[in-house]
């Protein structure tokens, strides 16, 4: 039997560790999942999969495919929910401001009646009641 190393090792726990808590590996993490207090060599073994991961995040096996497309249809529920409440609260305000302008323009049209009325008392000389 072939025994694995201490940096093997550590690469390994490295990926079992990110699966099961979703957290990056550190030293002290590694340290008690394979035995050995090392430290040099687990902060290689660290560094390596790191690397790994920022350039092959698909072949994790920690990141599966079925993960990555039950995160997409989160994210696009969420997107839509967002955008949904987001259309709700702006034709509500729309509504609102709609409402606003209806009555100002009723408002003007009076105050442009009154206006007209004086004018017309002004030019006639009769007194406004």
């Amino acid at each position: 039997m072939i025994k694995k190393t201490t940096y093997s090792r550590a690469y390994e726990a490295c990926e079992a560790f990110f699966t099961e808590t979703g957290q990056m590996p550190t030293i002290d993490a590694i340290k008690p999942i394979i035995g050995v207090n090392s430290p040099s060599t687990i902060s290689s073994a660290i560094k390596a999969w790191k690397k790994r991961l920022v350039t092959n995040p698909q072949k994790r096996s920690g990141c599966t495919a079925w993960r990555s497309a039950c995160l997409a249809d989160m994210v696009s529920a969420l997107w839509q929910q967002s955008l949904t409440e987001a259309r709700q609260v702006y034709n509500e305000r729309y509504d609102e401001l709609q409402a606003q302008q209806t009555a100002l323009a009723a408002k003007e049209g009076v105050l442009n009646e009154e206006s007209v009325r004086i004018q017309i008392a002004a030019l006639v000389g009769t007194e406004i009641s």
